[in-house]
């Protein structure tokens, strides 16, 4: 079950933010902590998510839109415009980390508590989702079947999934209208978590000839694989669905793979 923490928008706790997620971005932080670097080295702006899985964090609150508000008071910090997404307005430079970081043998790609981090994100995403479609953002019946307590987001929130939503379906829509006479085709989707993308296009019968592939870790697949297989609404939808160990579904239409 999902839980959702209710914080006041206070200053005291803005301020409490705003201190903890500049220190995080801090060259001293920076300097020793490989998860925050590595995911920097990818994307100078980090979704503000990732951060719901620190503990520091998250005993202050889980609720994006406040955190949001804490970081556009930095002077440090620059939100993106949709305010999910946190950079340095001075970027970091790598060359200055650490011997001890730079020089190491690289670490295992997916420790436990890197894993356990990522993972976190999922839950506040899902229920971010079902909030904007609850809100009537948009139209996805199948949320539901993932958010135990749905919670309620900020307008900016709800809108900044919507237009999530819209874009991956559209792109997805966009790819099978180019390829329809090119017989079978393949969707593949990398760190799924809980979308119900495929569910919510197949439902609308949008999906003809085509293979959904969604990969994830493997505590997200079988959490996923059990409400899928689990709910004749969405299961009903599976082609020719046929259990297989190493997978967490199996059908000709869509594969759920760890």
């Amino acid at each position: 079950m999902i839980r959702v923490k209710m914080e006041m928008d206070t200053p005291d706790l803005r301020e409490k933010l705003r201190r903890q997620f500049e220190y995080y971005f801090s060259d001293e932080n920076l300097s020793r902590d490989k998860f925050l670097t590595d995911l920097l080295l990818r994307n100078e702006e980090l979704e503000l998510a990732i951060f719901l899985s620190f503990s520091k964090i998250k005993s202050l609150t889980v609720d994006l839109a406040i955190i949001g508000n804490a970081l556009a008071e930095s002077a440090h910090l620059a939100l993106s415009s949709d305010r999910l997404r946190v950079k340095r307005r001075q970027p970091f430079s790598f060359a200055d980390r650490k011997p001890t970081l730079r020089d190491a043998k690289p670490a295992s790609p997916a420790t436990p508590e890197n894993e356990t981090r990522v993972q976190a994100t999922n839950d506040d995403s899902i229920v971010s989702k079902r909030s904007a479609s609850r809100a009537g953002y948009f139209a996805d019946e199948f949320l539901r079947l993932f958010v135990d307590k749905p919670a309620r987001r900020s307008p900016l929130i709800n809108r900044g999934y919507a237009i999530r939503a819209a874009a991956v379906r559209t792109f997805v829509r966009r790819f099978l209208g180019e390829t329809s006479g090119a017989g079978r085709r393949q969707v593949v989707s990398l760190g799924c978590g809980l979308d119900t993308t495929f569910l919510h296009l197949a439902s609308l019968g949008q999906l003809d000839a085509c293979r959904y592939y969604e990969v994830d870790y493997a505590g997200v697949v079988q959490r996923k694989s059990a409400v899928v297989l689990q709910h004749k609404q969405a299961a009903q939808l599976l082609l020719n669905e046929r259990r297989d160990a190493s997978c967490g579904v199996l059908s000709d239409n869509y594969v759920l793979l760890a």
